[in-house]
C-alpha cells in the first residue's frame, strides 16, 4: 500500500493471493506475476523494466499506463 499524507484517510487494502516466489527459482517473465491481480498472459512472456512513472515514483509493469490513475500525483 502508498502511505499517503492524511493518515486519517482509508484505503481499501489489497491483499495478495499466492505463496512469494523462491529467490532461486524467479518466475519467468514479470516476476510478480503469479500474485499480481490484473496479470496478463503476455506478462508471463516479458521481463518489464523499470521505468519512471512520477517524480520519485518508478514501476515495472507492462499494464502501469493503464491501471495506474495519475501519473502526476
Amino acid at each position: 500500500m502508498i502511505p499517503v499524507p492524511n493518515p486519517r484517510a482509508r484505503r481499501e487494502r489489497v491483499i495478495l493471493q499466492g505463496e512469494i516466489p523462491n529467490p532461486t527459482n524467479i518466475p519467468v517473465g514479470c516476476r510478480f506475476h503469479p500474485r499480481c491481480p490484473v496479470a496478463l498472459d503476455e506478462c508471463r512472456k516479458i521481463d518489464p523494466q523499470l521505468l519512471p512513472q512520477a517524480a520519485l515514483h518508478q514501476t515495472a509493469c507492462i499494464r502501469a499506463d493503464e491501471i495506474i490513475p495519475d501519473k502526476n500525483e
